[in-house]
């Protein structure tokens, strides 16, 4: 379960860095993580349940290099200046060091917890959690704004028609009340010609 977890759960966050950060992020990269990720949850699922140091030292290199590529993308974002960006790095962080400390704590250093991951985990969970949650409230103060302002251009485009039809309406229909005049005879004869156009 932990071998399944971590390969998901590296690739998940790799997906979530590409929804974030598309610009610093490749989509190949993106559908390579996926079909391999895949691929080790087959092989973890259809094999008997006692792994080779191989495939175990492969599920901790593929982790390495998807880390490296995950930090590559945060850095990349942090230097740009995007939103959530340092948050999730410090997440990053935060999960990396406890992952260290747990390491550590499996090869006999007794004076790291044990607890490492799940704090770690938490401390990432955490600042994910602010990234989203950061991301919808400016997502939704911006529909608010575009809101704001087609109300404001359809109360524009309203006036400007009123605006139009008026300045139209008021010549044309003093054209038109002279037109009546004219055919009426008001200011002489007009032969049928005329009257017909």
């Amino acid at each position: 379960v932990t071998f399944i977890t971590l390969v998901l759960g590296i690739a998940a966050f790799y997906r979530f860095l590409c929804a974030c950060f598309p610009e610093h992020s490749s989509p190949v990269l993106k559908r390579l993580i996926g079909i391999i990720s895949l691929c080790f949850l087959a092989i973890f699922a259809f094999t008997p349940m006692i792994y080779s140091e191989y495939l175990i030292a492969v599920v901790y290199g593929y982790t390495f290099i998807c880390f490296l590529a995950c930090s590559w993308v945060l850095a990349h974002a942090v230097k740009g200046r995007r939103e959530g960006a340092l948050i999730s790095l410090l997440g990053v962080g935060a999960l990396s060091l406890s992952a260290l400390t747990s390491l550590l704590w499996l090869f006999g250093n007794t004076s790291f917890s044990a607890m490492g991951v799940e704090i770690g985990t938490a401390i990432f969970m955490i600042c994910q959690t602010q990234i989203v949650a950061k991301r919808s409230a400016s997502a939704f103060r911006r529909a608010e704004q575009l809101s704001k302002e087609l109300v404001e251009k359809d109360r524009a485009r309203t006036l400007f028609f009123h605006n139009t039809s008026h300045e139209l309406r008021t010549p044309l229909h003093g054209i038109l009340g002279f037109l009546h005049l004219i055919t009426k005879g008001r200011y002489g004869p007009i032969n049928d010609r005329m009257k017909q156009q």
